[in-house]
């Protein structure tokens, strides 16, 4: 519902996704909303995770050899779940 009072109709997998983000804020978790498509740096990637960019490369790197990146970077798609798959 807007604030007009006025009923919003959305998609069922937007309103899920909306429940999840109101969950997981209520248990006092930080949330971060991009585009799936967002090209981050492993910098960028540690920082929205909290760990050392060291640690984030390392961690990259066991887990998929195949997809480490000369520059670096990386598509958020790749590593980062959508919302409601790793909550």
């Amino acid at each position: 519902m807007s604030r007009s009072g006025t009923r919003v109709d959305m998609p069922d997998e937007l309103h899920e996704a909306l429940r999840d983000v109101i969950g997981a804020l209520a248990q006092g978790m930080a949330i971060t909303v991009a585009p799936m498509h967002t090209t981050l740096t492993t910098s960028e990637a540690a920082q929205l995770l909290g760990v050392s960019r060291p640690a984030l490369v390392k961690l990259l790197e066991d887990a998929a050899p195949e997809r480490a990146v000369d520059h670096r970077i990386a598509q958020m798609s790749a590593y980062f779940p959508p919302i409601g798959e790793g909550l």
